[in-house]
């Protein structure tokens, strides 16, 4: 006799085993605060960590550098450590133990970029790149948070080890499409091969992905190479101009179609808008910044796009921010510029010239590196997916939106395919993957993220027919093999059951998904017959 799958409700205390977050680099959950905290130029500094998230400058940055910067905090956007490429300051901004001679160069680009070791809650690599005169190469250094009292120290086993020589000043960072590794991307000098660089919990993968593919790098060239939010697209600004490339965040390849823009000067600052579908740009010296349009796909369309949004006092870099906002430096200025509405196209993307006053210190050319799904807007994550579960969904978010609307992938549902609730539930009609996708619209620009969704079958063990035997005859009910765990009504815990008496036995099965099922049996035990019943008296 089959029972259904609430037959243990009230007996055992369910626990779910699958929960699935999924996430394309959002702060929330994987980085939630991490890029709060901004160390930059000639003592200059600014933190989001305010009471309405609108940064502040900050009057206690030990910084000075021309350029490359990266700054990191933990979740909770407490500060951890900045540094220059040479010099690595503890959150006291006071030198970190070991934390000097670093090989990267405050007069590269991208002097370095500090990334969490997937796996631990204390341990970080820097990895430095040198300026255009410098030859170190690629090399990175491992901080550990719990040395110093808990202010950090570098390893001394493991600094300035070199992974790849002869490479530009160029570096950035994309999360794996696993959700849980890193791509560290950067560029050989003198040919045209990018090298990606997996980081996971077990290290380093120092044999690097290597993409042939655009143009040539000459050794001395600068410009601010950047991974999009979402991991699907790449900027290069090399000495002729400016290439977009895709980029496959999970093999770690750099892919056509390449789209190319040039300039009587050289092009410096990029950033991507937070849903990836515009790319802003300036040049080294000049005061224009530029935007593309990334969404046709197609070239031709995507260089007829490009248009000028504005003018800011000299060149500088572009940096998104957690709060959804663009932040744009210049050299030797005391303010930043900002771009109010990154993700809409045209001159309404709000281009704000001296918006934010830093009261100590000033801008130069560069801003903090940050790994770029950190500030990717759209992502969501959802729980329990075994069949006939409430599953969960919720959005991941940074900069706030102003509405959104799931579909479930599942017309079988009916009206409750659909929903527009900030977090939702919703029941699927089968077992099997379902495409889930999240619409949210900002400021009248819409996002759009689709995701598998696998929903699994439960474990069905078969314990027979209801049955009827002569007594002295035990019988051995067996659940079925393969299963993680079993639950039977009377406390055991075994694959089999011998009994011998009348009753209804039942059974739960858990599987290696952490779903559970459930079979019953009613089992009757019946006098021989002519069997002689004898009173004593």
């Amino acid at each position: 006799m089959n029972q259904p799958q609430n037959l243990f409700q009230g007996i055992i205390l369910r626990v779910q085993l699958m929960v699935l977050i999924v996430l394309l680099s959002l702060p929330e959950i994987f980085a939630q605060k991490e890029a709060y905290n901004w160390y930059f130029g000639y003592n200059a500094g600014i933190t989001f960590n305010t009471p309405d998230g609108i940064p502040v400058s900050v009057t206690n940055s030990a910084i000075a550098t021309t350029e490359g910067c990266a700054t990191i905090s933990d979740a909770n956007g407490n500060l951890l450590f900045y540094s220059d490429g040479s010099v690595v300051y503890n959150r006291n901004h006071v030198v970190m133990p070991n934390g000097t001679g670093l090989m990267g160069s405050s007069d590269a680009t991208q002097s370095c970029i500090a990334i969490p070791k997937p796996g631990s809650n204390h341990l970080y690599y820097i990895f430095t790149v040198p300026s255009a005169s410098g030859m170190s190469g690629l090399r990175y250094s491992l901080i550990n948070m719990e040395l110093d009292n808990g202010l950090g120290a570098i390893d001394s086993l493991e600094k300035n080890i070199q992974l790849s020589g002869n490479v530009t000043e160029q570096i950035t960072a994309v999360r794996h499409a696993n959700n849980t590794d890193y791509w560290v991307i950067t560029h050989q000098r003198n040919n045209n091969i990018f090298c990606a660089f997996q980081v996971m919990a077990t290290g380093i993968k120092t044999i690097y992905v290597a993409s042939h593919i655009g143009s040539i790098h000459s050794s001395n060239y600068a410009g601010y190479m950047k991974a999009s939010p979402d991991g699907s697209r790449l900027s290069c600004p090399y000495e002729l101009g400016l290439e977009i490339f895709g980029f496959n965040n999970t093999t770690g390849q750099v892919i056509g179609p390449v789209v190319g823009f040039t300039n009587t000067s050289s092009y410096y600052g990029t950033e991507f808008s937070p849903n990836s579908q515009l790319l802003y740009y300036r040049t080294l010296a000049g005061s224009s910044v530029y935007q593309a349009d990334l969404s046709s796909g197609d070239s031709a369309t995507i260089v007829a796009s490009q248009i000028l949004v504005g003018m800011v006092n000299g060149g500088g870099s572009l940096q998104l921010g957690p709060d959804g906002k663009m932040y744009l430096s210049s050299t030797t200025q005391t303010t930043l510029s900002l771009i109010n509405y990154p993700n809409i196209a045209g001159k309404g993307c709000g281009l704000k010239p001296n918006a934010i006053n830093l009261t100590v210190g000033y801008c130069s050319l560069g801003l903090p590196s940050f790994i770029q799904s950190f500030f990717n807007p759209l992502s969501f994550q959802f729980e329990n997916l075994c069949f006939n579960d409430t599953t969960r969904f919720s959005p991941i978010k940074i900069s706030g939106y102003d509405s959104l609307f799931w579909n479930f992938g599942d017309p079988a549902s009916g009206s409750f395919n659909t929903s527009s609730q900030d977090s939702t539930t919703h029941i699927f009609t089968a077992p099997g993957t379902f495409t889930v996708t999240l619409t949210t619209w900002t400021a009248g620009a819409s996002g759009t993220l689709s995701h598998d969704v696998e929903i699994k079958p439960l474990p069905q063990p078969n314990l027979g027919n209801d049955t009827t035997l002569c007594s002295g005859n035990p019988l051995q009910l067996d659940a079925g093999s393969g299963f993680n765990s079993y639950h039977w009504n009377n406390g055991w815990n075994q694959q089999t059951l011998q009994v011998s008496t009348s009753g209804e036995y039942q059974v739960q099965v858990t599987d290696s998904n952490g779903c559970r099922g459930n079979d019953a049996i009613i089992v009757l035990f019946r006098p021989i017959p002519g069997t002689l019943l004898i009173k004593h008296y």
